[in-house]
């Protein structure tokens, strides 16, 4: 599929960069919506389920519906489902800690075909809105996942105690550069899509990077995980953004890989044990 879409786009680059653009920045809204595992739909029917809706369809939000507290917003990836996460929930339920789960546009359940970080992040907000109190909230995210959170946070008034992201992508930029690449896009039609992408989220795309976003975002402190040698996102594009961003620290795994990596022991553990810090406490770099 990915020969066929690139020699259609490459072709049509011949004739016209801005019709290939168009047509490339709507076939990378595309999601590839896997089949749900058995373990997964499990996951679904194991927790209470709340109905949200919004501009595009009625969604399911997964809660343990826990009276704590703490609270933590769940953001699973790209092509992924809320039940990506279900090491962390399960863990925050069997520490009294209250969890939403929930699925992006074109993702898990949803009867969407296609989704971008604008539309994801104002889901986000969307499910960030229903919950009554905020006074002490955490977010715990992967990859594409990590981005959303930033983005929706930025334009919140809320206070984030604790960000955890599981791998991030510095830009939309970079994530656009590397699929024309991968499409063999010239560098007129990759201005295309980059004015396709600004004149959908109303700001200039290029402008648009997790490190701007958190500069935005009012949180207590930030982890960074990432494999230093995940082949979907480079390690870099987390050490830039921690570099960046006050009160964080970055762990460095290796071989943990970019999805095995959230049903992996340490990073379950060191995910938790940042969670369950008092925001008071120092972070050794």
């Amino acid at each position: 599929m990915i020969k066929l879409i690139k020699f259609y786009l490459q072709f049509l680059q011949i004739f016209s960069s801005r019709l290939a653009g168009k047509k490339a920045f709507d076939i990378f809204q595309i999601t590839n919506r896997k089949t749900i595992r058995e373990r997964e739909k499990n996951f679904y029917d194991a927790f209470q389920t709340i109905i949200l809706e919004d501009e595009k369809e009625s969604f399911p939000v997964i809660t343990n519906n826990l009276d704590s507290d703490q609270k933590v917003v769940l953001v699973h990836g790209w092509n992924s489902n809320l039940a990506a996460l279900q090491e962390v929930a399960n863990a925050l339920n069997n520490a009294g800690i209250r969890f939403y789960a929930f699925n992006l546009p074109a993702h898990g359940k949803s009867k969407l075909s296609k989704t971008n970080l604008y539309a994801s992040k104002e889901r986000f907000k969307r499910v960030v809105e229903c919950i009554d109190d905020k006074s002490n909230l955490s977010f715990v995210a992967h990859s594409f996942g990590s981005a959303v959170t930033a983005y929706g946070l930025s334009e919140m008034q809320v206070n984030a105690k604790h960000l955890v992201f599981l791998t991030v992508p510095e830009s939309i930029e970079m994530m656009f550069s590397e699929l024309a690449g991968l499409f063999g896009l010239n560098d007129k039609t990759l201005d295309q899509v980059y004015a396709e992408a600004t004149k959908l989220v109303k700001e200039d795309v290029k402008e648009i990077t997790v490190q701007r976003k958190l500069e935005k975002v009012d949180y207590n402190k930030a982890l960074f995980i990432h494999d230093k040698f995940d082949k979907v996102i480079p390690f870099d594009n987390s050490e830039r953004v921690h570099a960046s961003a006050h009160d964080s620290k970055l762990i460095a795994f290796e071989n943990i890989g970019h999805y095995r990596m959230l049903t992996n022991p340490e990073v379950l553990r060191a995910t938790m044990d940042f969670v369950l810090e008092p925001v008071e406490a120092e972070i050794v770099e």
